[in-house]
């Protein structure tokens, strides 16, 4: 999977927005992903977190483990 640079959106069955993107300082090796989880309601409030690159790295991997498990 190679990153375009764009924001990932997915909407879950419940309606939930997750935004998936990233940040960095210019000319600096800082940088971090982004993660926004809408409530679902009206008014569309959201929650975020950053994460430096090995906590996002983590994230995927558990995400992807709980998917795949039987």
């Amino acid at each position: 999977m190679r990153d375009s640079g764009e924001p990932t959106e997915i909407t879950t069955r419940c309606g939930r927005r997750i935004i998936v993107s990233h940040a960095a300082i210019p000319s600096t090796s800082i940088r971090w992903v982004t993660v926004r989880v809408s409530s679902g309601q009206s008014g569309d409030h959201s929650e975020w977190i950053s994460l430096n690159p090995a906590e996002a790295a983590e994230l995927g991997a558990a995400l992807i483990a709980r998917a795949t498990a039987n």
